[in-house]
């Protein structure tokens, strides 16, 4: 089973899953970060073995269609979670975002995006979004680093 997570997320939005899933399935969760989505579905499909389950969410979703585009016989099942297809749905928005993380607004683009994936006051709310600040941190330490 092949999980790719959102944008900013790693292995650790798949943990549960995994460790549930651990007696069934053999499981790797891949982060890509390639120049566009045609070069990241490429990536995924060179890492993933010749035929696999599919996970996405969110960005990893609509990398999960991208790789089943490319290589439909490989991906034995698809599951998609919170991914949109097609065009963003405000890609003015995204852009001036992507601008403010350029400009060094790192912390607050994480922020405001920690408070839209998840409902704090619900009874999960509040681990999901410190774990996605987590995550992101991770994401960002990792985009810092030399080439």
């Amino acid at each position: 089973m092949v999980f790719l997570p959102a944008m900013l997320c790693n292995d650790e939005l798949y943990r549960p899953q995994i460790e549930a899933l651990r007696d069934l399935v053999d499981s790797i969760v891949l982060t890509m970060a390639e120049a566009t989505m045609a070069e990241s579905a490429m990536a995924v499909l060179e890492q993933a073995p010749p035929h696999f389950l599919l996970v996405g969410t969110s960005y990893g979703g609509s990398l999960a269609l991208e790789v089943v585009s490319r290589a439909p016989s490989r991906v034995v099942e698809l599951w998609l979670m919170g991914c949109s297809p097609g065009p963003h749905n405000d890609p003015v928005a995204a852009r001036l975002r992507n601008d403010r993380v350029h400009r060094g607004e790192f912390d607050a683009v994480v922020e405001e995006l920690a408070t839209t994936i998840a409902c704090e006051a619900g009874p999960y709310g509040v681990g999901t979004t410190n774990g996605f600040r987590r995550m992101a941190k991770l994401a960002e330490y990792r985009l810092a680093e030399p080439a």
